[in-house]
């Protein structure tokens, strides 16, 4: 029988806020220094699609905390699955850049002797390590 979810959490919304900000910065350098129309247009749309792929890349991951796991999946076209055993975690420490700070999220690292788990861009880390940590 499936221990029941305590906790269900997506990543926020900044995934990889370093791509979406070097597309960003990127476009607006070409936009002003390039003549060519379609090289402008060509820039865009690739600018577009790298945030709609960000965008939806954080939609499609979910993180679970049970009673005695920690369960990160990914759904896109294939679906992961990746577990780590409460009792099998030997280490657990939380990351925070300038903007995470600014967002109130944290990227937390898990580690076991032979695995690791990023659940990145976590709202409330504070809570997710306490319910980790029960």
């Amino acid at each position: 029988m499936e221990k029941q979810i305590i906790i269900k959490t997506k990543p926020f919304i900044t995934y990889d806020l370093t791509l979406f900000t070097l597309a960003t910065i990127t476009l607006i350098i070409t936009l002003i220094t390039v003549d060519n129309a379609l090289i402008k247009i060509f820039l865009t749309a690739l600018t577009i699609a790298i945030i709609a792929y960000t965008i939806l890349i954080a939609q499609t991951i979910t993180y679970y905390i049970t009673q005695d796991k920690i369960v990160k999946e990914q759904t896109t076209i294939i679906k992961t699955t990746k577990t780590i055993p409460k009792n099998k975690i030997i280490s657990i420490t939380t990351r925070q850049n300038p903007i995470q700070r600014i967002l109130h999220t944290a990227t937390i690292t898990i580690k076991t002797t032979n695995d690791t788990l990023e659940l990145k861009n976590i709202k409330n880390p504070q809570q997710i390590l306490e319910t980790i940590n029960k």
